[in-house]
């Protein structure tokens, strides 16, 4: 009688760092009744994967996982779903048995915790790979300065984590480029603030205006549409959306990101992780992050706790010593709660 493929459980061999846990996780998949023949072989690849990306041994980074979760071009939207579901099931599989895993979120990011919308952070990854599709862009007939318009907006909004409207309504006036300080009027909450900005920042913003204000009136906008009046949501959006496809960041539509206001909790969640690796007194430093993004009280600010001990699994016990029970387990139930 000819043997039955269809049915035949297939072996793989695992030799990379992860192949202990892929092992593992296999044979209890396979104890409990499944063939689990489709997902072992993908599990083979992303150990591959992981080996010719520098996965530490037994150790599921973030940076690894954020590279696997990429779309690439070749990708049906079936394939990178199905590569997720490999990667997360593991990371579940590996956090629940001991092993240090970071767990992805749902495609597209936007989840519910407690009915609040979670948003996307970018890596670092993706951060260069925006900035140099933005950094790309030619400047028009129809739109002469979007070549130094659109690499200095989005810097702004990341680097200084504004809101996208207090970019686009800021007056000439209100940027002082001797000094390197914006002055944030009338913003959310009936609030003014000042915001610095680096130098290689307030560098581009003399030359943005060296170039778009020959003759310049204080009360003009500073980022002025060809008509003169404030840029539309929609154009920026459409350029944002352009410069997403171009640098393979996945989008998954209305209301699940990434959107233009990630930026802003990118760079708030980037600030914690950066004073957290330099040792930075962290309760200090908070209220000078929430003044500066302009929040009401401190409890804003502290959300982006637990987002960056998420993230960033290698600082937990640095969060944890600073914010207790603010930070969440980083296992598969707890996960799935949030």
């Amino acid at each position: 009688m000819a043997k039955n493929y269809r049915n035949a459980i297939r072996e793989y061999v695992y030799t990379g760092p992860l192949a202990e846990p892929i092992r593992s996780f296999v044979d209890e998949k396979r104890r409990i009744g499944y063939k689990f023949n489709s997902e072992a072989q993908m599990l083979r690849e992303l150990d591959r994967f992981a080996e010719a990306n520098g996965c530490p041994v037994n150790r599921l980074t973030r940076e690894i996982v954020l590279l696997w979760n990429e779309k690439q071009a070749t990708h049906s939207t079936k394939t990178h779903r199905t590569r997720w579901c490999a990667i997360h099931q593991l990371s579940e599989y590996m956090a629940k048995h001991g092993y240090e895993a970071y767990i992805p979120a749902p495609l597209g990011t936007a989840i519910c915790e407690h009915g609040a919308f979670v948003p996307y952070i970018f890596s670092d990854n993706e951060l260069r790979g925006f900035f140099q599709q933005i950094d790309n862009l030619r400047n028009w007939n129809y739109s002469p300065y979007q070549h130094l318009f659109y690499p200095l907006l989005f810097r702004l909004l990341y680097a200084c984590g504004l809101r996208l409207n207090e970019a686009l309504t800021i007056k000439i006036q209100d940027v002082d480029l001797a000094s390197g300080i914006l002055t944030i009027r009338g913003a959310k909450f009936d609030k003014d603030r000042l915001v610095p900005m680096s130098e290689s920042l307030r560098c581009r913003c003399q030359a943005f205006m060296d170039a778009r204000h020959k003759a310049p009136n204080p009360e003009s906008l500073f980022f002025p549409a060809t008509d003169g009046m404030v840029y539309s949501h929609g154009t920026i959006y459409a350029k944002y959306r352009e410069a997403l496809k171009n640098a393979g960041i996945s989008y998954g539509g209305r209301k699940h990101g990434p959107r233009i206001h990630d930026f802003r909790h990118t760079f708030a969640v980037h600030c914690l992780r950066r004073w957290m690796r330099d040792g930075t007194d962290v309760e200090n430093a908070m209220l000078y992050l929430s003044a500066y993004m302009g929040h009401v009280n401190t409890s804003g600010t502290h959300t982006y706790l637990r987002l960056t001990a998420e993230l960033f699994p290698e600082i937990i016990a640095k969060v944890e010593a600073f914010a207790g029970n603010v930070v969440p387990r980083l296992d598969g139930d707890d996960y799935e709660n949030h």
